[in-house]
């Protein structure tokens, strides 16, 4: 399986996961991280190099000419209003990322126009969940994530990830009942069952209920006992307990 880790990324389209996995996992071995760091850091070399090549394109797109940019561009020769609005781009780069989005939304709702109810339709429309879920229409999102898992049903395979995307939706709408019955669903699926129980905690820590949150943190370590395969997760959840007792 290890042997098959270089092809299986490629595929995945993570090519900085594979140029960088070997060198962080002696690093993670040596300085004793946990998988969460392991994988953060894989996931900054990745958005990183996904940063880099949307500038290439778009500079590539825009057919500037070589060598110009803002640090080279004369800002005092142009018109006091222009340079007005020249800085104000510079500075503010967010037009840049919205023209993206709406680029990728544009593309997602072709593929669900023209495939319909194939899985790559299926999955244009949970892309679509997440990309509102990047610019703040919570819910917008919420709605997306809960119409397919009502057409999802229990027994799919993206049964899991659908709960979890309409509970992130519903708490960042703060539709925080809503939101807790996805929680309490995913909670009993082995597996996710962290992410249940942290969900339906964090819920209660933003109502101010803490002596709720330190029991649903409590219930989860009662749970997983002395389950080796959660010791990540309750390391987790004790340092989160360990932090809500000074709130309390």
């Amino acid at each position: 399986m290890v042997e098959a880790l270089p092809m299986m990324l490629k595929e995945l389209r993570l090519p900085a996961f594979g140029q960088h996995y070997q060198d962080y996992q002696a690093q993670a071995i040596e300085q004793s991280w946990g998988y969460g760091q392991f994988l953060a850091k894989l996931c900054e070399q990745e958005v990183a190099r996904r940063y880099q090549t949307r500038i290439h394109n778009w500079t590539k797109e825009a057919k500037l000419p070589r060598g110009k940019s803002f640090a080279t561009l004369a800002i005092n020769e142009l018109p006091k209003t222009i340079q007005q609005k020249v800085i104000g781009l510079r500075d503010n780069t967010e037009w840049a990322l919205q023209a993206d989005n709406v680029k990728k939304a544009a593309s997602l709702a072709g593929v669900i126009d023209k495939y319909g109810s194939t899985t790559s339709a299926q999955w244009a429309r949970i892309e679509l969940a997440h990309l509102d879920m990047k610019n703040g229409a919570y819910a917008a999102a919420a709605g997306r994530y809960l119409d397919e898992l009502k057409s999802a049903g229990k027994t799919s395979p993206l049964y899991s990830l659908l709960l979890f995307g309409a509970g992130q939706a519903l708490e960042a709408d703060k539709k925080f009942a809503e939101a807790a019955v996805q929680y309490d669903l995913l909670k009993e699926i082995k597996g996710y069952d962290h992410i249940g129980y942290t969900g339906l905690a964090r819920i209660e820590e933003t109502q101010g209920n803490f002596e709720k949150a330190h029991t649903i943190y409590n219930n989860f370590l009662l749970n997983v006992g002395d389950d080796p395969a959660a010791a990540q997760a309750r390391s987790e959840i004790e340092a989160r307990i360990a932090q809500l007792k000074t709130r309390m």
